[in-house]
């Protein structure tokens, strides 16, 4: 499934499977990196749950999500949202497990988003 099939399906999505989408997201990146979705959402600034965080910004937003329904639904800024987009290959180039778990998560979330579609 193509990048710009997936962003306008989520375009489509009413409020209810937005945050179905977030939920599914969060849990996966809670699954992968062993880090809560409590400590996810939350203001901790330790180097593995930020790392989560970031992931899981990242993956909303690939899956088309816009800023601001990312930082709505992980009580964070629109502009803390933006720096993670706009810094993610940054953070990711001399963290090599990180790019490991982005990319499982990724995976898991875009299967699950074709399943969706079908």
């Amino acid at each position: 499934m193509g990048y710009f099939f997936v962003r306008a399906l989520c375009n489509f999505l009413s409020m209810s499977e937005t945050k179905c989408l977030v939920g599914y997201v969060l849990g996966v990146v809670s699954d992968v990196t062993d880090v809560p979705v409590e400590l996810i959402v939350g203001r901790c600034g330790v180097a593995d749950v930020v790392d989560a965080r970031h992931i899981a910004a990242m993956v909303l937003w690939r899956a088309g999500l816009h800023i601001r329904q990312i930082a709505d639904a992980m009580g964070v800024t629109r502009r803390y949202v933006q720096y993670i987009v706009t810094d993610f290959e940054a953070r990711v180039g001399s963290r090599r497990h990180v790019r490991r778990m982005y990319e499982l998560v990724w995976n898991h979330v875009r299967n699950g988003l074709e399943m969706m579609a079908s």
